[in-house]
């Protein structure tokens, strides 16, 4: 005998007894009538050993049918709880696509309680309700509905029809997808059972058709299953009136007899989430069957393996897409077709949908099709359906969420529209999800939200479309969840997190709320400006220079000072001087500190507390601002000046920033009674370029210079210029007892043309030298001279116990010019050294210098364990140009089983140099499964080495994959060792 139907009764109770208790007769007397019903509810619970929320819920799920009545109370909410049984259940029936029909008591909205007039919103909007005006309307309405609704609940079974053709086929709408492609072929031949998962309208079914046409010669003919029309459901999977359903039973026969008649054809189920069990079921009987299932909620797939996803498409794909439905004056506005697929965020079913439009009125342009666009009102036919509408279709994935996802999911629709981290997502999970979830899995299951493994470059975990985001914004959860949002944004906490969307939009929103104060202490100032990242760092620096309020202003430039008393990194340290520039400073402090710093510009690098004269000429141009003089004006004021401080600060800033109106002073100051002032004038000179007149006139004072120091000082910027007289004093001075003489000395001969005698004297000096920077700077020379004689000096390095001695030499070994007679000369010996350092005992600096090294040479032993070296250094500790090295090696040669998915997590490196030189190497290796994550990185504006930034880098890269520029090739340059592009 078959179960009966069971059909609970939602309400509230004290208020809505008497309604209970009629549409309870209404359902006996239908039993009675010979309908197999039952009725349930909250009277029939009795004793029971469980919560009355838990006894309310399993009711729920166990109901084959749900009766709601609505008034104007909300219900006991259970303990700690934020929703009442009522709402519980009906979030049940949302979730199993349970039948339910629903009944509202007329009343006014106005008059009720904030929470019950928001539920009965949200029923009008997600059902069709029915108004009663009194018990007796209720019970003839009830009845009438009920007996329709059970007509249809067990119609004849269908057993002689079945469709199994696939739904018509459009070639013409079909891109992209090449890596999914790949790996259903390969799941294919391996006879897999294989899952397509992707939300709404994501392409799932032209996927799959877009395959078998291409392999139309390989493989037998699709059969194609809609598990809706099978089991008369819709495609959510809610019971169709009247729809007609097969018994499971009777289907299994129907398949078997046609697995026997087409042995190779493989079935396609579509639609799986609209029976997942019975699919489940199915996919058991049918075990050696293969198969694939279509669905938009990988929780309801059966097991398989592979679950292909199925993503919205990179924009260039998208571009394509479009361009097929328009004519030809409608292909020529390729900015207004751009802006569409942004817009609509690249989903192919919303640009379908535009596309038909756009065939429909060939008379109108593109950007008036944009004009009149509201993504949620979008409706129109598609491939399998006669219509369809995006706002109903996001509403069953919505639904399908239970309360606390759906509100977790509302407030982040508040957010900033390029995405939130990890520590956001998490922040709202804990204060709103009342440890109901964990995670977002099922949102992201459902296409609602995207997740990445690991963070963007942005610092962004999750995103919401753009479509998404405005339909959240129509829920009635929306305001709770925005109001949630503003708490976290006004929280101590936002200005830790790692989205650089979220600091600006947290320190922005804190500094305008708190005129004249800051944000609780300053902490976060050093924090944001020093220890985060650069893109943080520069937008936190732009919100900085922008405040206007003189009380703020005044509190952070006093902070800056206190922060730049210990030495910072060069590039951070300029930083915080220029944002002091940026306002008119009056106070004594912030003055004095830079002074001190221009006197004395210490920097940090390394551990190890340097000079920086870039920090210097930083300080002088902020103090020049604040004097009210012009650069020049400054350093010519001070240069002029009897302190001597100021005198050899303001010639080492003119020389380093070159400023030519300084040099006159700094010639005059060569004849200038102090030798200590010849000494600072000659060491100037040195950084302005060649001129003929001055250098006769260093020649001049070269030779009747009585002052060793001052002799020196000349001697060092004439062999910089590649004096030739000087040459024979120079090499004089290779054997002075002053180690640093002789280190600076083998680096000013960079600069000359070396015969064989004084390279080999470099050769010596290379190896016996007791000095390590002698040495290394000894061997540099005849590294970038190409010397054949510097293969003994690297060898010797290399061998060297001494870290820094190692170091420099992997270091020459990495930028040596492949075909070079050094080049040769090392290959043999060398790598076997570098092997040995991939040892994991080896610290994290030399297995990466030894794998840079190898890749030059071309050696594989370079790629096994280099993912894991060059991911992301999470301590901050590593220099990022370890990593660099060896990433820009592999945009000159790949080893053999060189896989391109792991430039994925470089592209979104914190590090925009990492950023760059991962976009060359996708470039390099035409990697077309990166071209989504190069178009996202299309925006960023941050500088590289290679004097490009990571826009332009990303947009090369995308331009060598499609064809349009050739291979990168490196340039050599002799005296800076360093590669650029041409």
């Amino acid at each position: 005998m078959a179960p009966k139907l069971k059909i609970f009764v939602s309400s509230t109770f004290k208020d809505l007894k008497e309604e209970r208790l009629a549409v309870r007769n209404i359902i006996n007397e239908l039993a009675n009538k010979g309908y197999d019903v039952e009725w349930v509810g909250m009277e029939k619970f009795g004793s029971l050993s469980t919560t009355p929320l838990r006894t309310s819920i399993s009711f729920a799920e166990q109901a084959d049918f749900i009766i709601l009545l609505v008034a104007a109370s909300y219900g006991s909410t259970p303990q700690d709880g934020q929703i009442s049984f009522t709402l519980e259940e009906y979030e049940i029936m949302c979730r199993d696509k349970i039948p339910c029909l629903a009944y509202i008591a007329p009343l006014d909205d106005n008059k009720l309680n904030e929470k019950i007039k928001q539920f009965r919103a949200r029923i009008k909007q997600d059902l069709t309700p029915y108004s009663y005006s009194d018990i007796k309307d209720l019970v003839i309405q009830v009845r009438r509905d009920l007996e329709r609704e059970l007509r249809s609940f067990y119609p004849k079974m269908k057993s002689e029809v079945m469709t199994i053709s696939p739904p018509v086929f459009d070639q013409d709408v079909f891109v992209n997808r090449k890596e999914e492609l790949y790996k259903l072929g390969n799941a294919i031949d391996k006879k897999a059972k294989i899952g397509i998962c992707g939300s709404t309208g994501i392409g799932k079914t032209t996927f799959i058709q877009h395959f078998f046409w291409t392999h139309k010669d390989n493989l037998d003919e699709l059969i194609w299953l809609r598990i809706d029309d099978l089991f008369g459901r819709d495609s959510d999977g809610h019971l169709r009136i009247g729809a007609t359903r097969w018994n499971k039973e009777v289907l299994i026969d129907k398949l078997k007899d046609l697995q026997k008649k087409k042995p190779r054809a493989i079935f396609v189920f579509d639609n799986v989430q609209a029976a997942p069990l019975i699919v489940r079921w199915l996919a058991n009987k049918l075990d050696y069957t293969q198969s694939i299932y279509l669905s938009w909620d990988s929780q309801a797939l059966p097991t398989c393996d592979p679950v292909i996803h199925l993503n919205p498409l990179p924009l260039s794909a998208a571009l394509v897409l479009v361009d097929k439905y328009c004519n030809s004056e409608q292909s020529q506005d390729k900015e207004s077709i751009k802006s569409l697929c942004v817009l609509l965020d690249n989903h192919p079913l919303l640009l379908d949908l535009v596309g038909r439009q756009l065939r429909l009125l060939p008379h109108r342009t593109v950007k008036e099709i944009i004009e009149g666009l509201s993504e949620l009102t979008l409706e129109g036919p598609t491939i399998d359906r006669e219509g369809v509408k995006v706002r109903s279709l996001l509403l069953t994935s919505y639904h399908a969420l239970n309360y606390h996802e759906r509100l977790i999911l509302s407030s982040l629709a508040a957010a900033p529209p390029r995405g939130v981290s990890e520590e956001t997502a998490n922040w709202l999970i804990m204060h709103l999800g009342h440890e109901q979830i964990r995670r977002l899995d099922r949102a992201q299951d459902l296409g609602l939200i995207e997740g990445r493994m690991q963070s963007d470059w942005h610092g962004h975990r999750y995103r919401l479309r753009s479509l998404i985001a405005t339909f959240l914004k129509t829920t009635d959860m929306y305001e709770s969840g925005r109001k949630e949002f503003e708490n976290y944004i006004s929280s101590s906490e936002a200005l830790n997190d790692s989205s650089s969307d979220i600091v600006v939009l947290a320190l922005e929103s804190q500094l305008d709320i708190l005129i004249p104060g800051l944000p609780k202490n300053t902490d976060w100032l050093e924090r944001l400006l020093i220890k985060s990242r650069q893109e943080i760092r520069d937008q936190v620096y732009n919100i900085i220079i922008n405040l206007r309020d003189k009380q703020q202003v005044t509190i952070i430039q006093e902070a800056i000072i206190r922060i730049l008393k210990t030495p910072r990194s060069q590039e951070i340290t300029i930083e915080l001087i220029q944002i002091l520039g940026y306002w008119f400073v009056n106070s004594v402090l912030v003055i004095s500190g830079l002074r001190q710093i221009w006197l004395n510009p210490k920097c940090a690098e390394h551990n190890r507390r340097l000079l920086s004269r870039d920090v210097g000429v930083a300080a002088a141009r902020v103090l020049a601002n604040i004097k009210g003089k012009s650069f020049e004006d400054f350093l010519i004021t001070h240069a002029k000046s009897s302190n001597y401080g100021y005198r050899s600060r303001a010639l080492n800033s003119a020389a380093n920033a070159k400023v030519i109106k300084v040099l006159p002073v700094i010639t005059n100051l060569l004849g200038h009674h102090e030798s200590k002032v010849r000494r600072i004038a000659a060491e100037a000179i040195e950084d302005f370029d060649y001129n003929l007149e001055i250098s006769n006139h260093l020649w001049d004072l070269f030779q009747n210079e009585y002052d060793e120091k001052v002799k020196y000082a000349i001697a060092t910027t004439l062999g910089v210029w590649e004096d030739e007289r000087v040459l024979p004093y120079i090499l004089s001075r290779l054997k002075d007892a002053d180690a640093y003489i002789r280190a600076e000395i083998c680096s000013v001969l960079r600069f000359y043309n070396l015969s064989k005698e004084i390279r080999e004297q470099l050769l010596e000096i290379s190896i016996c030298d007791h000095d390590i920077d002698v040495r290394v700077n000894a061997a540099q020379v005849l590294v970038e001279f190409e010397d054949c004689l510097a293969a003994k000096a690297c060898l010797e390095l290399l061998q060297t116990p001494d870290d820094r001695c190692r170091e420099a030499g992997a270091s020459f070994v990495s930028f040596l010019r492949e075909g070079s007679k050094l080049y040769e000369a090392l290959r043999i010996e060398v790598p076997d050294t570098l092997a040995s350092w991939l040892d994991k005992s080896e610290k994290i600096e030399f297995r990466l210098l030894a794998r840079a090294g190898l890749l030059n040479f071309k050696d594989p032993r370079a790629y096994p364990g280099l993912w894991y070296d060059v991911g992301y250094d999470q301590s901050g500790k590593l220099d990022w140009i370890y990593r660099y090295n060896v990433i820009q090696s592999l945009a000159i040669w790949v080893p053999p089983e060189f896989d391109p998915i792991n430039l994925r997590s470089l592209i979104h490196d914190p590090e925009p140099q990492i950023r760059g030189v991962a976009a060359l190497v996708a470039g390099q290796e035409h990697v077309r499964t990166m071209i989504s994550e190069l178009e996202s990185i299309l925006e960023d504006r941050s500088d590289t080495i290679f004097e490009k930034t990571v826009a332009r880098m990303a947009s090369e890269a995308l331009d060598r994959i499609s064809g349009k520029r050739e291979r990168w090739k490196p340039f050599y340059n002799k005296y800076t060792h360093t590669t650029n592009t041409k």
